[in-house]
């Protein structure tokens, strides 16, 4: 006797089993809720790090996020500025060295052309005589990147950023 046929024929979706793992829950399902978790954990240690910073001698070490003494009055000078979590969940003063800007060699910033350049007024970048443009508004030197050409009347003007559309 044959086989009996399928009574649903082709219309039967295909069942194909899914393994579905736990970082596809976490960042599908439970996303909201573990974000949420993740937020309150930041702000908790940001604020239990102010508090401590507030109630403590500004004097900070950057290297292993010590506090000293508490002092008699508010926040002095030294604990202003840009401070991060450190690894056991303290305020640590970043590091504001001021670095050296990185070498650039002498010529077009643009088009990589070496000899004389001239720096762009808007994004200071260095720009040779074939990558500068003037704008019609206010003279200045920019440029191709920071200057625009504009079509509006019978001859094109380029118009810089910086200059408002008339």
């Amino acid at each position: 006797m044959p086989k009996r046929s399928c009574p649903w024929a082709d219309s039967a979706p295909l069942q194909l089993k899914t393994r579905v793992t736990q970082k596809e829950v976490n960042e599908g399902v439970a996303r909201d809720t573990n974000m949420t978790a993740v937020f309150e954990r930041t702000k908790s240690l940001l604020f239990s790090g102010a508090r401590s910073l507030k109630y403590s001698n500004c004097s900070l070490n950057p290297e292993s996020g010590d506090v000293g003494d508490p002092p008699a009055g508010p926040l002095q000078g030294s604990a202003r500025g840009q401070m991060k979590l450190g690894p056991q969940g303290k305020l640590v003063k970043t590091l504001s060295e001021k670095t050296e800007p990185a070498f650039s060699p002498p010529g077009c910033a643009l088009c990589s052309r070496a000899g004389s350049s001239a720096p762009c007024v808007r994004c200071e970048k260095a720009a040779c005589r074939s990558c500068q443009r003037r704008c019609s508004l206010c003279q200045q030197t920019y440029c191709f990147l920071c200057c625009a050409p504009n079509y509006d009347e019978r001859d094109v003007r380029l118009i810089c950023v910086d200059c408002p559309r008339q």
